[in-house]
């Protein structure tokens, strides 16, 4: 049996799905049934197990109380999630959700995520943290540190090759260390209240891993990095993808915040904290981590002249609104 058929029939014997066509997506597997349903076979990534799909799949009234859709792992007949196939790597079944990925030039389409993301986030907490135990892992405090400390040992070769960055260098730090410290603060004040400031949160909030399905709606996919973590993590991930991707405003970039503000029902100690982490130089730090993976080579230099010019045009936003200005210093 080719590997095709040997999936076939594990879909059968596993699901009871009786292939029509399938369709090769990237990594993953389009499959649509002869009833005219639509799934996703997703191969398991180094973070999935048997115990990690079961706590993903139980987050589903987590999704319906918050009226979205999302891609999670569906169950076999025999109640398991990972399917053996034989030939390939295992793997689950998922929903094919219908839409197309959000566009962020589209003001609507934008709002839409972060309103959806607070309701998501205000759920999860209500829900008692469903499978905290298994999806609980790494922290955005944690993964900042990293992010500092691996760009920092970046900044002089980096200079030497890209001029530009020196203008920026003494600034760039100053924001790391400044967002670092309050942060840090910040969790240490709200330590007792976990429930109010952790919620399920996806992690790897880019445009690409949301559908936007019309009417203001949108519905979640791609799960490998979501786990349990301070709710702002993902209002600050998108903002920043926002902020990259496209040209906006300062109005605009403040109700960016807002649309999560209100949604999620920030606490004014939260609602600061946001804007605070949204002064952290992402886009910039992920750009200079990315050409550093490809050793700095000159082919890279555009898409880290385009990160600090998305730097210069978030800071000219922040100032507009009368943000930052004296924070550094404080």
């Amino acid at each position: 049996m080719s590997i095709r058929d040997h999936l076939v029939a594990a879909l059968l014997r596993h699901y009871g799905i009786e292939v029509e066509t399938l369709v090769r997506r990237r990594t993953v597997v389009g499959v649509i049934g002869k009833d005219g349903r639509h799934f996703i076979w997703k191969p398991l990534t180094v973070r999935d197990d048997e115990a990690r799909l079961r706590a993903l799949a139980e987050l589903s009234p987590v999704f319906e109380a918050a009226g979205a859709e999302a891609a999670l792992p569906l169950p076999t007949r025999e109640g398991h999630y990972v399917m053996d196939v034989p030939g390939i790597q295992p793997g689950y079944l998922q929903h094919w959700l219908t839409g197309r990925h959000v566009n962020t030039n589209q003001w609507r389409e934008r709002e839409a995520v972060l309103t959806s993301l607070g309701r998501l986030h205000r759920a999860s907490q209500a829900s008692k943290f469903p499978g905290w135990s298994v999806l609980q892992r790494g922290t955005l405090l944690h993964k900042l540190r990293l992010k500092e400390r691996g760009v920092s040992r970046l900044w002089q070769a980096a200079e030497l090759k890209c001029p530009e960055l020196r203008h920026w260098s003494e600034c760039a730090q100053a924001q790391m260390r400044y967002v670092l410290k309050r942060y840090a603060a910040y969790l240490a004040d709200h330590r007792s209240d976990v429930n109010a400031t952790f919620a399920f949160c996806h992690r790897d909030l880019a445009p690409h891993n949301v559908i936007y399905q019309g009417a203001d709606t949108v519905a979640w996919i791609d799960f490998d990095h979501a786990n349990y973590d301070d709710m702002l993590h993902d209002p600050m991930q998108f903002i920043s993808h926002c902020t990259f991707l496209t040209q906006m405003s300062a109005d605009e970039y403040y109700r960016l915040h807002d649309s999560y503000i209100t949604s999620a029902k920030l606490t004014t100690d939260q609602a600061d904290m946001l804007w605070t982490l949204t002064m952290w130089p992402d886009i910039l730090v992920r750009a200079l981590m990315e050409w550093s993976r490809t050793g700095c080579k000159e082919d890279g230099l555009t898409r880290v002249h385009y990160a600090i010019a998305c730097e210069r045009r978030k800071l000219s936003y922040r100032l507009a609104l009368g943000l930052d200005s004296q924070r550094l210093d404080a």
